[in-house]
């Protein structure tokens, strides 16, 4: 027996319906499970472009230091602004 238009059209409506409700649970599911990534921080305290040891964090040395690969210590979490 064929579909009439009214149940078609009601069973399109119910497909819809069910597909934004999966979206809305996955959306709201990504921002639950999802969580920033805290580190520490540290202040660059010159705008030179070196990796001297000076006592001055650059941006450089911090980069650096944040990849697990510090020039020196001026970043470093004995250094001062560094948390």
């Amino acid at each position: 027996m064929a579909k009439t238009p009214h149940v078609h059209r009601l069973s399109s409506c119910w497909s819809r319906l069910v597909v934004l409700a999966v979206i809305a649970v996955q959306a709201a599911l990504a921002t639950i499970v999802a969580s920033p990534a805290w580190g520490e921080s540290c202040i660059v305290a010159t705008l030179a472009d070196d990796t001297m040891a000076d006592g001055l964090c650059t941006l450089r040395e911090a980069m650096l230091a944040a990849n697990n690969a510090p020039a020196n210590a001026d970043c470093g979490p004995i250094a001062d602004g560094c948390a």
